[in-house]
């Protein structure tokens, strides 16, 4: 223990006496960030099984309870990982106190971006197409070329093109269109 109450451990996360010296099922939230979207996934499904046996020791889960409900909160890129996960059991399963509820910083960030600066003023009618540059394609940027798509690609009127420039442009151009064709058909889209 710290000198200003934070506990500090050392140690994997996906064992199970880590989280249980941890405290982490008598957690109200817990925020799964290990920079591994495999590693976050197998982190909330210990913590689910924890939370279950934590509830009511050798008994069955008991029904849904808001006030002592575990909230694991879990960062995930992969958006095929996560459909996997929604069609599981763990997501699904509204009989225990443990929600399960996902993030992707990346996600939010472009949200946030956009939002404030919009790439076709508010209050202005553009006739003209609408041109997207975006320079870098890790996450941040995949994640704005996707919002774009989605936000703009159906606009009457507006044609959206995204530029987007990058020393590995053409893999992560073929890896977009695979992963996301619905996307990639919405819009004109070059990779440079």
């Amino acid at each position: 223990l710290l000198p200003d109450g934070v506990l500090r451990l050392t140690g994997d996360a996906t064992e199970e006496a880590v989280l249980l010296k941890a405290r982490a099922p008598h957690a109200r939230r817990v925020i799964v960030v290990c920079g591994n979207d495999g590693v976050n996934v197998e982190v909330a499904a210990k913590l689910h099984g924890l939370a279950l046996r934590v509830a009511v020791p050798g008994a069955q889960p008991r029904q849904p309870c808001p006030e002592t409900t575990l909230v694991c909160h879990v960062h995930l890129i992969d958006l095929r990982l996560r459909k996997l996960v929604e069609d599981s059991e763990i997501y699904r399963r509204k009989d225990d106190c443990f929600e399960l509820r996902f993030f992707n910083i990346f996600e939010r960030g472009a949200q946030a971006l956009l939002r404030e600066n919009p790439p076709v003023p508010l209050k202005q009618e553009n006739t003209g197409p609408l041109h997207v540059l975006v320079v870098g394609f890790g996450d941040t940027g995949e994640s704005i070329v996707a919002l774009c798509a989605k936000q703009f690609a159906k606009s009457p009127g507006q044609p959206l093109r995204v530029t987007v420039v990058d020393r590995q442009a053409e893999r992560l151009g073929e890896l977009f269109r695979f992963s996301q064709p619905e996307l990639a058909k919405g819009c004109d889209l070059e990779f440079i």
